[in-house]
């Protein structure tokens, strides 16, 4: 059985808390929780920000960034390195210690961001000699938004050798695509692996269905100003009259950018927000949709971007209208799936014949599950999570031998 460590949520501040995924931690999983020290209360004091609030440091606002929010930006990028998590570091490490020390520990597993939990991860490893394996969901120094980041050299160089220091010293190294996975490969002699986030099979099993009534475009989950799909508000701009039961609706935490390329439009009138809700509310939405809008962030290794949502909407059985590269990983499952299309971002035209389609076939009610069952069965968690049963098997039989 896995002994889980994290942190007390009530010693850091998060933007969104989720008490739904809380009630799906198995019984008899032992769960550790720490305390932490958050820089992001003393940002919050700084500027006079709620800590919720406080933890997008302007990458997810409504309004011009100020100037703390850029000496915040400077003080995240030059002394926060690899991330402003950091601050967990040796509660974890003294509660790891203990656990490990047991000898009661086979394997250990790191998963970021925050990227600074693999530092957890090579310090037990340098002291236990332990198997480790080291999670990505997300790139270190090549993902986007380190791009905002008012880096120095020195932070860059300091970041990158801890990304190197990792990869190289970890047993193996976990990706969730085969973008990222390539880019570590080019780094490090370590094993790198890719396995997909993929969704849960009980979380679909409600009995919410396709909305008869109204044409929901829907996009669950956060929309920053990155995967503002504006080629596609302009597009639906074109025919908003002639689909009179069309609303776009977003839930989650929304970018003013995305609003305001809205209103631009003139398709406010059609919106319907809905904010940041828990898992089992935003699956509902999800099921009640005629078409689940997965924008892929516009930044330069959108290829390599495959969000955990993309799985969720598979499951649904509802198409997937995808903006982004037709040449990326995400647009690949599409395809392989058949679930759905990935449209570029510029392609108003294309957007505008899926929806067109899409719109037809459910308001003749005849609007069917898309994708191939068989092919969308592969990214069931309990498929995926038996690969990862047997990488901590190989890594930790080949410690034993």
């Amino acid at each position: 059985m896995p002994e889980v460590l994290t942190l007390d949520p009530a010693s850091a501040a998060y933007p969104d808390l989720d008490p739904d995924m809380l009630r799906e931690v198995p019984d008899g999983v032992n769960v550790h929780r720490t305390g932490a020290w958050d820089p992001y209360r003393i940002y919050a004091g700084f500027t006079n920000k709620s800590k919720a609030d406080a933890v997008s440091v302007g990458f997810l606002s409504d309004k011009p960034i100020s100037y703390r929010e850029r000496i915040a930006r400077w003080v995240r990028a030059n002394v926060f390195i690899p991330d402003a998590r950091v601050g967990w570091y040796f509660y974890a490490l003294k509660k790891a210690r203990t656990l490990v020390a047991s000898g009661e520990i086979d394997a250990i597993f790191t998963t970021g961001p925050p990227h600074s939990t693999h530092l957890i991860g090579r310090s037990l490893k340098r002291r236990y000699n332990v198997p480790w394996i080291a999670d990505f969901r997300d790139p270190w120094v090549d993902i986007d938004f380190l791009e905002e980041l008012p880096m120095t050299g020195f932070a860059r160089r300091k970041n990158a050798r801890l990304e190197k220091s990792v990869l190289d010293e970890s047993d193996a190294v976990l990706t969730v695509s085969p973008v990222i996975e390539r880019q570590f490969v080019k780094k490090t002699n370590t094993p790198c692996v890719t396995i997909y986030n993929g969704f849960d099979r009980d979380d679909f099993s409600s009995d919410a269905s396709l909305d008869p009534d109204t044409f929901y475009i829907s996009h669950v989950g956060n929309m920053n100003a990155a995967r503002n799909p504006v080629a596609l508000w302009q597009a639906l701009a074109q025919v908003k009259e002639q689909v009179p039961k069309l609303k776009i609706r977003l839930v989650g935490n929304v970018d003013g950018a995305v609003m305001q390329a809205l209103e631009a439009a003139g398709l406010l009138d059609l919106v319907e927000r809905i904010a940041y809700c828990p898992h089992g509310e935003a699956v509902r939405y999800m099921k009640q949709s005629a078409a689940l809008l997965l924008p892929i962030n516009r930044v330069f290794s959108a290829k390599g971007i495959v969000t955990g949502k993309l799985f969720e909407y598979l499951a649904t059985g509802n198409p997937v209208l995808g903006i982004g590269p037709p040449d990326g990983d995400a647009a690949a499952i599409l395809q392989d799936t058949g679930a759905g299309k990935m449209i570029d971002f510029d392609n108003g035209d294309a957007m505008l014949a899926y929806v067109r389609s899409l719109y037809t076939q459910w308001d003749a009610g005849k609007q069917h599950p898309h994708g191939d069952t068989s092919a969308i069965a592969r990214y069931s968690r309990s498929g995926l999570t038996g690969q990862l049963a047997a990488m901590l098997d190989d890594i930790v039989g080949e410690k034993r031998t």
